[in-house]
């Protein structure tokens, strides 16, 4: 076994594999912007459900940046 570094963990857990049906119970997905800023999206339960509102809330930012030139969560 190599040595660990202090900053270094081990785990002693089964790796879980994440899909789309994977349940997330009620999960808070939201827009993050370069400068951590964020606005909240949807409350999801699942990663398919969290991949559909992604996708939905990309194309109607970009058709949004197109018209009125406002980015997600424009800088103060």
């Amino acid at each position: 076994m190599k040595n660990l570094t202090k900053t270094e963990k081990t785990y002693n857990r089964p790796a879980i594999g994440i899909t789309d049906s994977t349940d997330l119970g009620p999960f808070m997905l939201r827009a993050q912007s370069e400068d951590r800023h964020y606005e909240p999206l949807a409350v999801v339960a699942n990663v398919g459900e969290a991949r559909d509102v992604a996708r939905r809330h990309f194309r109607d930012r970009m058709q949004q940046l197109d018209q009125q030139g406002e980015g997600v969560c424009p800088y103060s």
